[in-house]
């Protein structure tokens, strides 16, 4: 669970990068369903720095979980596509397919706040889960 440590302007992204290095470039690019309980809509942003996973309900100061999954992380040889499945308090719910556009093994990954106004409280946690060999 991820919670915000002050109330106020905030979005939560995420980066990921290679060689220890997160991709700052732009990079990133996704396309998001989100659903607020009685409507949904879609958001495209693409050539992105980073992809925005949370977008205002995160100032809320509110649990929420975030599931992401990256697939072939490992791989060298195509782009890396990954889902963001981020589930706020305010049952906003938002799933995105993302794509960074490089062919470099991911080994580094940040969740922050890219407004920088706000950060992430004391206790929240993640957990990161991993295939050795498929």
């Amino acid at each position: 669970t991820i919670k915000p440590a002050n109330t106020g302007t905030a979005y939560l992204g995420i980066r990921v990068g290679s060689s220890n290095t997160l991709d700052t470039g732009s990079n990133y690019s996704n396309t998001q369903m989100i659903y607020t309980g009685s409507a949904v809509s879609v958001y495209s942003p693409n050539n992105e720095s980073f992809i925005e996973i949370v977008g205002n309900q995160f100032q809320a100061k509110d649990l929420f979980t975030l599931r992401l999954d990256l697939m072939n992380y490992a791989n060298t040889s195509y782009n890396k596509a990954f889902f963001a499945d981020p589930r706020t308090a305010d049952n906003t719910n938002r799933f995105a397919g993302c794509l960074w556009r490089s062919n470099n093994a991911i080994n580094t990954i940040s969740i922050y706040n890219t407004s920088g106004s706000n950060s992430i409280a004391s206790g929240s946690t993640a957990t990161i889960y991993g295939i050795k060999a498929a």
